[in-house]
């Protein structure tokens, strides 16, 4: 039976139809033919890089062994130059090691003390407040919302099944659940998707239900079986940060222009290497990235081949969990500098607008009047 959800909203609340478009912040179109901004804004991709004074050099060989390889800080560095006549290694420069920028609304690092004013003050003000007491009047900070491609449901006054209880899920809110629902068959974006190539791979043609463990075993995903769970769409997206990309929990989700995608489904079908499949490589290159907070980021990845670029789309339909919601340091602060840019630009026109009015309305007049005549 084939889904019906890609024609009209899931759960009555404006969730993800036909023809979908990431946010209203990311809002891009791939095609075969260009990239599509519908904003009409430029996706700026700023890297700060802040490179420490760190240089590299070797010990002094002797006779009989070969050099040690070690780092040594500073070896090489100009303070050292009189007593240090070595080549510095030129082909590993830890010293050029880019450290990912900051995230502006990034979690804490550092976990609050008890004795922090404002954490005594709460245990203070609380302390009646036991945990049992707020069980038994249902206060307690229990979850309420999981993901289903991508958008936040609300599982308050959800209804659980044999095979499926939303409720088990929302104690990590945001939790994608779309794989227990049936989907992913009828996607325009999968069945034509412009390239010859690109509708081969096994990732576009992949049917989830055929994962195996919890799959679509609770119904077709369709405005039905979400009315039938309880489940109500709050009409928001799921968002995730690049710290949450580098969980356990989350090793097969990757990031493509903000879009952060679920490849479990894939990665469970195919647990090992596809060697005929090349976009089956760069899936697995990008999810066996070293830094995962920063580098499961196959944007760059996807856009380097029209084939990979053609299946963009599909791949967005079918395994969209959520989206990157959180803005760097640097692309923050080039928002800053290109609105205060556009307000002096603005400013500088609009005052010589005005100037020219009044000198064409007030003050040319004057200029221009005739002299009265001679007595």
């Amino acid at each position: 039976m084939s889904p019906t959800g890609y024609n009209a909203p899931y759960g009555g609340g404006g969730g993800q139809q036909y023809g979908y478009q990431p946010p209203a912040d990311n809002n891009y179109y791939y095609n075969n033919g260009g990239f599509q901004n519908n904003n009409n804004n430029n996706s700026n991709y700023n890297n700060n890089v802040n490179s420490g004074g760190v240089s590299v050099g070797r010990r002094a060989t002797t006779l009989g062994r070969a050099p040690t390889r070690r780092i040594v800080p500073g070896a090489n560095s100009i303070a050292n130059a009189s007593s240090n006549i070595q080549r510095g290694r030129t082909l590993i420069r830890p010293d050029r090691y880019q450290e990912p920028p900051p995230l502006l609304t990034g979690k804490p690092t550092a976990s609050r003390s008890l004795f922090d004013p404002w954490v005594l003050f709460s245990r203070i003000v609380t302390f009646w407040a036991l945990p049992p007491m707020l069980k038994a009047f249902k206060m307690g900070d229990a979850g309420s919302l999981i993901g289903i491609l991508g958008w936040q449901f609300n599982v308050s006054s959800a209804k659980t099944s044999p095979s499926f209880n939303p409720y088990s899920y929302a104690q990590v809110p945001g939790t994608d659940v779309t794989n227990f629902f049936g989907h992913g068959l009828d996607i325009p974006e999968c069945i034509n998707t412009g390239n010859s190539i690109a509708s081969t791979f096994l990732a576009v043609n992949l049917n989830p239900c055929e994962s195996g463990g919890n799959a679509c075993i609770a119904g077709e995903l369709s405005a039905a079986t979400l009315a039938t769970y309880g489940l109500v769409n709050s009409t928001k997206q799921v968002g995730f940060d690049w710290n949450q990309l580098a969980s356990a929990n989350l090793a097969n989700f990757f990031v493509i222009d903000g879009n952060v995608l679920n490849m479990d489904p894939y990665i469970q079908t195919y647990p090992t290497a596809q060697l005929n499949d090349p976009l089956d490589a760069v899936i697995r290159t990008i999810l066996n990235s070293s830094w995962a907070e920063g580098g499961r980021d196959g944007t760059k990845m996807f856009f380097r081949k029209p084939e990979y670029k053609a299946a963009i789309n599909c791949l967005v339909q079918k395994y969209r969990a959520g989206h990157i919601d959180k803005k760097t340091t640097g692309c923050f602060v080039a928002s800053i500098i290109l609105i205060c840019s556009l307000a002096v630009v603005l400013a500088i026109v609009l005052a010589r607008f005005f100037m020219a009015l009044i000198f064409s309305w007030f003050v040319s007049r004057k200029l221009s009047r005739t002299p009265p005549p001679a007595p």
